[in-house]
């Protein structure tokens, strides 16, 4: 039972990170309103060259895409050295902060929708969310 939900969770959290990485890719090299995840709500273009589209005078989705990359190798770092799980999991919630972050730019001061942008900041609370659930089972599981 117990090798069954580490198996789910680290299969969850790869597979999410995985999409987190595709999207990230996708949304640099097919940017704006022509893409076609983009044309669901039309403004990914609008959204992306605002003066929120850039960190450091970097694209967030670049950014974004390093992030993500990085985070699936401290995620496997994580299962193979226990002492990494508390470093993965400060990472999963500071992107979930910058995810909702971006989320809130985008409903309420830009008030312009990336359809792709919101799926991959809402990918990144849901990887949270079972960043958080896995956390907690490891540290149950280490009081035992």
């Amino acid at each position: 039972m117990i090798v069954k939900k580490k198996t789910f969770f680290a299969s969850i959290i790869v597979l999410v990170i995985v999409l987190e990485i595709i999207l990230s890719v996708y949304l640099l090299y097919a940017p704006g309103n022509n893409s076609y995840l983009c044309t669901v709500l039309g403004s990914c273009l609008e959204v992306q060259e605002s003066f929120y589209g850039k960190m450091f005078g970097v694209k967030v989705a670049l950014l974004g895409l390093i992030s993500f990359i990085l985070l699936i190798l401290l995620y496997i770092l994580s299962l193979l050295y226990k002492k990494l799980k508390n470093l993965y999991f400060t990472a999963t919630l500071i992107g979930g902060f910058f995810a909702a972050y971006f989320l809130i730019i985008q409903f309420f001061i830009l008030r312009k929708i990336c359809s792709t942008c919101v799926l991959i900041d809402s990918l990144m609370i849901l990887l949270l969310i079972f960043s958080i659930k896995e956390f907690s089972f490891h540290k149950r599981e280490g009081k035992k």
